[in-house]
């Protein structure tokens, strides 16, 4: 029997304090990764690609979206953020933990 990871999901309205919660939980426990969400805003001017977001034109998101790509998604402020299915499938087929933390609508609701 193959041992399979832990999700943990992280889930508050924008500004709720799901970054630094995560940033804390990383630091005590540095096994943990988290997944970088997929969005169609503009970076802001901190923000690294690949890191804090994965930046993707509209359209795309949407074919994405249509192909069922994305475990949840929102539209938030006339942006769209989604998690991809493989992102977190993929760490949690390598028995790892790994947490996902989004405000979200959940693509089984």
């Amino acid at each position: 029997m193959s041992k399979q990871g832990l999700l943990i999901v992280l889930s508050s309205p924008s500004g709720g304090g799901k970054t630094t919660l995560r940033s804390r939980l990383c630091e005590i426990f540095p096994e943990l990764h988290y997944s970088i969400s997929m969005t169609t805003r503009a970076p802001r001017p901190h923000e690294v690609e690949g890191v804090d977001y994965n930046y993707i034109t509209e359209e795309e998101f949407v074919e994405r979206r249509e192909k069922g790509d994305f475990i949840e998604w929102a539209r938030v402020h006339n942006n769209y953020y989604g998690t991809p299915y493989s992102y977190v499938h993929d760490w949690l087929e390598r028995s790892e933990e790994r947490r996902v933390g989004k405000e979200c609508r959940s693509r089984w609701s």
